[in-house]
């Protein structure tokens, strides 16, 4: 890995959405089907970087911030989108050469409210995986895959646990 510095590309992106009519998908009677929740207004950022330390060791990172709120008249007025966090993250670590790709990258979820009238929510987690992939000929390339490193307890739904830590391996076959 020979050493070379390499300007950081930077990017930042301010963004808005009004829905006149947002439709989102709500647990109702036990039952998940679409439900419009009247109008909706969105307001995020999302900030990107990315540098190549050097010609073999890249580090990208990204984060975004989203202010929603609900228009319809009632209850939800001026409540939080239901399952929409406020707060994501990323950033990945990936070496390569010519025989072997690692990468190790942690991706955080903030706080959801899991109904509209944003009484309870689901917790802030953090996931770790790192996966590999081997050189072995021109048409074949072993892979290994570990999700959810710290083994952190979850859920993207209430009462849904996800899995906690998971191993995949595989070879993939391209001629």
């Amino acid at each position: 890995c020979s050493v070379k510095r390499v300007p950081v590309p930077f990017s930042v992106c301010v963004f808005s959405n009004y829905y006149f009519n947002k439709i989102q998908w709500q647990n109702v009677d036990g039952k998940w089907q679409p439900v419009n929740v009247a109008s909706a207004f969105y307001l995020g950022c999302d900030v990107s970087a990315e540098t190549v330390l050097c010609s073999c060791l890249t580090i990208k990172v990204n984060g975004e911030y989203l202010y929603n709120k609900l228009l319809a008249e009632g209850v939800t007025y001026g409540k939080r989108i239901m399952y929409t966090p406020d707060m994501t993250g990323f950033i990945s670590v990936s070496y390569e050469n010519r025989f072997v790709t690692a990468v190790v990258d942690a991706q955080y979820v903030g706080l959801r409210y899991i109904s509209n009238l944003n009484a309870s929510f689901l917790k802030p987690y953090v996931l770790l995986n790192a996966s590999a992939s081997f050189t072995a000929g021109s048409h074949f390339t072993p892979y290994l895959r570990v999700d959810n490193i710290l083994n952190w307890d979850y859920e993207s739904v209430p009462d849904y646990p996800m899995p906690g830590i998971s191993l995949t391996a595989g070879v993939k076959a391209k001629w």
